[in-house]
């Protein structure tokens, strides 16, 4: 799959390429989501916009590459667990490592 060919790439160069195609985009949407949901207090609002934005596309883009290390494929025959991971993955970025109070 490209995506995963994508987070395996090796050769900068290519990366870069890759980065500047697809990424720009990627990257002008999610920063315009995250300060509409800091603006309406959706989101925290206590560290920079930028610090903001720029953590959660990191977060994101290297959701892949934290499939492809925990030995999960990521094609459509796995969706069921890919989603149960992403959900995994959002409460952890949510949550963090503390303990659940329930």
């Amino acid at each position: 799959m490209f995506s995963s060919k994508v987070a395996n790439e090796t050769n900068q160069e290519i990366r870069q390429n890759i980065d500047a195609e697809i990424g720009n985009a990627t990257n002008s949407y999610f920063s315009d989501l995250i300060r509409q949901n800091i603006k309406s207090k959706i989101l925290r609002d206590d560290m920079p916009d930028e610090f903001m934005i720029n953590i959660f596309i990191y977060l994101i883009s290297h959701f892949n590459e934290f499939l492809i290390h925990s030995n999960i494929q990521v094609d459509m025959e796995n969706t069921v667990k890919i989603a149960e991971y992403l959900g995994f993955y959002v409460e952890f970025i949510e949550k963090g490592l503390g303990k659940n109070s329930n």
